[in-house]
């Protein structure tokens, strides 16, 4: 990321003049993986937090999967702006290390109005392995269609320990690749080149089983 884009309009779509600021903050993610319920929160709880962790370690027990609920870890970045002047503000983001971080925009405008978003987002860095949070599955999917001559990319991971995962990439009813790939606590990226060949659909899947649990990746590529 090198740049954050900002607009203020008003319910008519017009622009407005503001003045406001941008901050951004890392959170305090979980440390570990914590499996997904299949059911939704119940409205009562026979459990203790304390008591459900001894029961059913690694299992998520109200919201700790949620990033909004975060707690904030340190602010990172903030940065003063007007509107139209300042659209584009310009961010290192090389500076930040991996990680969940929420930016929030506070702005008002000259009669008073005020306005405030609030987001969260994952950095992550090409050059380096590491996961922005703890993943079961983390990936970056491929753009929407390439034509021969391009390279095709797609970042994957795993946070947990001893992960082996099946990639196959295939078309024209058959399999053009397929290998093991070790995803132990990283991200791996894969990248092949798109050739004359492949015009029509691609398949990309990936497949792996960790605590009895299937995760899974299923792509198209347009070609």
């Amino acid at each position: 990321m090198k740049e954050i884009k900002l607009k203020a309009v008003n319910f008519l779509g017009v622009d407005v003049k503001v003045a406001g600021v941008i901050k951004i903050y890392r959170l305090k993610a979980p440390d570990k993986v914590l499996r997904e319920k299949p059911w939704l929160n119940p409205d009562q709880y026979i459990y203790s937090k304390e008591e459900w962790d001894s029961l059913y370690p690694g299992n998520v027990y109200k919201d700790e999967n949620n990033p909004s609920k975060w707690k904030i870890e340190n602010m990172v970045w903030e940065q003063s702006f007007r509107l139209p002047e300042n659209a584009n503000l310009k961010i290192n983001a090389r500076k930040f290390e991996p990680g969940t971080y929420r930016i929030m925009v506070q702005a008002v405008s000259e009669k008073g109005d005020t306005a405030k978003l609030v987001s969260e987002h994952y950095f992550y860095s090409e050059n380096d392995k590491s996961l922005p949070s703890a993943f079961a599955k983390w990936d970056i999917g491929f753009n929407k269609e390439y034509v021969p001559g391009e390279i095709a990319r797609y970042r994957i991971g795993s946070s947990y320990e001893n992960v082996k995962a099946l990639y196959i990439l295939s078309g024209k009813d058959k399999v053009l690749e397929s290998k093991w790939i070790d995803l132990s606590a990283n991200q791996h990226t894969l990248e092949f080149p798109i050739l004359e060949q492949h015009r029509g659909n691609l398949g990309f899947d990936f497949v792996w089983v960790v605590n009895n649990i299937l995760n899974s990746v299923h792509e198209t590529i347009d070609v």
